[in-house]
């Protein structure tokens, strides 16, 4: 999704003639800047890894044109990847659990229920902040970690990339000293690089953020890991595995077949395989939403009036039921709690709802 949206954005013009990219300052760059960036939190400079260039190298088998290594869309790229880092998938002290501080659950900061207006909540325990916020507020925080890859650390990064220069507390300004301590046009030219793939590796998170809001689950505070299964009670702590995320995954890849996960039940040689549709999304030419603020593209408005809220996390919660919030088992006024105005039709002889 990410891939396609760049490709429908201003930014994939010729960097002669991208608007946004001459304004920047970044025309006769062929895109490429560099296979390093910044955290803006820690001053670490981190580099790129395989993993995120294995996740964009499975991607191009199914579609051709997903971006290179270190060109300005690949960043965004790896950005979207990054976004999942999580303790049960990303492993400490391999290229890709390279956050300084050590790997922790950047997926809390991804669900928002506007009917409710809070973030990821499982019986009287909040696990995250609400995802407009992990991705537009600067301080915000899972425990007592703070997100570098939002909206305000791509402000800041774009800054730093544009002058050499930082903020001190005291509000004066400090030329940047290379990361290495060589002051030279050469280190500084490679500075410059480092915090522009800063900013567009932090504009990824966001992007991957956005895109999780079109995914009812993370709008109706429905956990869906796959962790904590019992077979016996069938039962997941932390939600049955996502049939969606999984389907769409398989489709991306032109599988025809995928499993659902879920723990130790993975190991299950009788997990059943599910038949997917190999045929590739069509994302093409939709009109592109506009609103005055980054937040309004998660909603515009909270609580009961949800129900006209523009934001595609307004849209999500309203118009869709999920795994644990379906019918008979929903706790938001729309869908229909019950199913009330539920047809039925026969599609290639399997008879579902409508």
């Amino acid at each position: 999704m990410t891939s396609e949206a760049i490709k429908q954005s201003s930014i994939t013009a010729s960097p002669n003639s991208s608007q946004p990219f001459r304004k920047l300052g970044l025309f006769d760059r062929d895109f490429a800047i560099g296979s390093s960036y910044i955290d803006i939190g820690t001053l670490v400079k981190r580099n790129g890894t395989d993993y995120e260039l294995e996740v964009m190298r499975d991607v191009r088998l199914a579609i051709t044109d997903i971006p290179e290594a270190y060109r300005i869309p690949g960043w965004l790229l790896r950005g979207a990847v990054r976004e999942d880092d999580n303790t049960k998938e990303t492993r400490p002290g391999t290229p890709e659990g390279d956050e300084p501080g050590g790997v922790f659950e950047r997926v809390y900061g991804h669900f928002f229920d506007p009917v409710n207006d809070k973030g990821l909540t499982i019986g009287p325990f909040t696990f995250g902040p609400r995802a407009p916020d992990w991705a537009t507020l600067k301080g915000t925080k899972i425990g007592a970690r703070e997100n570098y890859y939002n909206w305000p650390s791509a402000r800041e990064a774009m800054w730093r990339a544009l002058t050499l220069k930082r903020i001190l507390a005291n509000g004066t300004f400090e030329q940047i000293t290379p990361i290495g301590g060589l002051i030279n046009r050469a280190a500084d030219e490679a500075e410059r690089k480092a915090y522009w793939a800063t900013m567009f590796r932090s504009i990824g998170d966001v992007v991957h953020l956005m895109q999780d809001q079109a995914q009812p689950q993370h709008t109706r505070n429905d956990a869906h890991s796959g962790y904590g299964c019992v077979t016996a009670i069938d039962s997941c702590a932390g939600g049955h595995a996502s049939f969606v995320e999984n389907y769409l995954k398989a489709r991306t890849l032109r599988q025809i077949r995928f499993t659902l996960d879920e723990g130790f039940l993975s190991l299950n040689p009788g997990l059943p395989v599910i038949v997917a549709d190999p045929q590739q999304l069509d994302y093409c030419c939709y009109p592109k939403p506009m609103f005055a603020n980054a937040e309004d593209f998660f909603s515009t408005t909270t609580g009961t009036a949800n129900t006209t809220g523009a934001g595609l996390a307004n849209y999500s919660n309203r118009g869709f039921y999920s795994f644990g919030t379906n019918v008979s088992n929903s706790v938001f006024p729309s869908p229909p709690q019950y199913g009330a105005g539920l047809g039925s039709e026969t599609i290639d002889g399997d008879s579902r709802s409508r």
